[in-house]
């Protein structure tokens, strides 16, 4: 995008995130090109959304068909592609019952609402209104997502709650056991922290999440935003864990870049919610339905979640051997397609350095270089990323 364009557009937004200095123009597969037709390979997947790529038939098929049918209908009518979605994402979870709305901000308000209006009706008394969530979480940019994220970052000048939130370090099983107690309504964490520094949880720690909320009568609720919907290797990630939540929220992946999210809950949960204890215009509407039937018709092949792990750890492994040549890598991390390089020091710079070689990636905590792929990234692709970053690190 031009410079002169690019300063004026700047001018007129409201200046709440950063914008990088190109302008795309379309994409296929888990490619990017902008307007002057330079191409990107997109390793950050419109930050986990992009799971099958920018170019599914089946997905782009699927909406137009459903524009044709109807857009939008009252959120209290049923309409056939919401009554498909739910009763798909009831049949492949641990869950009863689901409720969509728009963000997984939105999503996680939702859980934390359930949460709260059941420890107050059926479990404890007004005073339960503890949430115990994990260090170096994130859970979204609403008031409630920003009180259980650990941040500063996101919480300045926007006051504080009269709730209570406590943090504990992510898997310290130790320090999750000295927190929780019958004051505490709600757990919430991520299985595989992703803003965080993609941090995948142990499988005690998430047992004893488990243990602890079922002791003390809370609501033990997992923030699967990111890590969902086959981003790990299976469906959900909780799966990798043998460890089931009471509330699971979803988003990204979930419409594969239609703006939809998901609140899933097992019925003792889900059943004391009424009609005007969460609500949205948009949710569940019948294109953002369509969205995450498709998406999880797709992502829920046995092909597909085998060709996410073995992708995976392709890419780690490659990624192990770069750690071996440069000792300002400290740690390769993640699960299935959600990958981390930690380095020792802040590695703010490399995703510029990679955009200009044609690499899109992100740094999270200043000091982890995190990428989220297309599903339908290539070997080759993975090949030429390592390749240049080799060569970042070299200079």
């Amino acid at each position: 995008m031009e410079k002169n364009r690019w300063i004026e557009l700047k001018e007129k937004r409201i200046p709440i995130s950063k914008k990088e200095p190109i302008g795309i123009s379309y994409a296929y597969d888990s490619t990017l090109v902008d307007t002057e037709g330079r191409k990107y390979i997109d390793f950050l997947g419109g930050i986990g959304v992009n799971a099958l790529g920018h170019s599914n038939t089946k997905f782009k098929e699927a909406l137009k068909e459903q524009i044709d049918k109807v857009i939008l209908v009252p959120n209290h009518f049923l309409n056939e592609p919401l009554e498909k979605a739910i009763n798909e994402l009831v049949e492949y979870s641990f869950a009863d019952r689901a409720y969509f709305v728009n963000s997984g901000a939105e999503a996680n308000e939702g859980a934390l609402k359930i949460a709260r209006k059941y420890c107050h009706m059926y479990s404890k008394d007004t005073e339960a209104r503890e949430i115990v969530a994990m260090k170096k979480s994130f859970h979204g940019r609403t008031s409630s997502a920003i009180e259980v994220t650990d941040s500063m970052e996101f919480e300045d000048g926007f006051g504080e709650s009269e709730e209570s939130f406590k943090f504990v370090e992510f898997n310290n099983v130790k320090e999750l056991e000295e927190t929780v107690n019958d004051h505490t309504s709600a757990i919430i964490l991520e299985p595989v922290q992703g803003e965080g520094g993609v941090n995948v949880a142990t499988k005690e720690f998430l047992e004893k999440a488990r243990e602890l909320a079922d002791k003390h009568h809370a609501v033990l609720i997992f923030d699967e935003i990111q890590c969902g919907m086959g981003r790990t290797g299976k469906l959900f990630a909780y799966e990798h864990f043998d460890v089931e939540p009471d509330v699971m929220t979803l988003a990204k992946a979930l419409g594969n870049g239609i703006p939809v999210s998901a609140v899933l809950a097992k019925e003792e949960f889900a059943s004391i919610m009424g009609q005007k204890d969460h609500s949205t215009t948009y949710g569940g509407n019948p294109i953002a339905a369509t969205a995450v039937s498709v998406a999880l018709e797709e992502i829920n092949k046995e092909e597909t979640l085998e060709m996410v792990q073995e992708k995976g750890e392709y890419f780690r492994e490659k990624l192990e051997e770069l750690k071996e040549e440069f000792s300002e890598i400290e740690e390769i991390r993640g699960l299935g397609l959600i990958v981390g390089i930690a380095f020792k020091e802040p590695c703010t710079d490399i995703p510029e350095k990679l955009l200009e070689k044609g690499f899109i990636a992100g740094c999270t905590r200043e000091n982890v270089l995190r990428m989220l792929p297309p599903f339908v990234i290539t070997k080759e692709e993975i090949d030429r990323f390592v390749t240049a970053l080799r060569e970042i690190l070299k200079k």
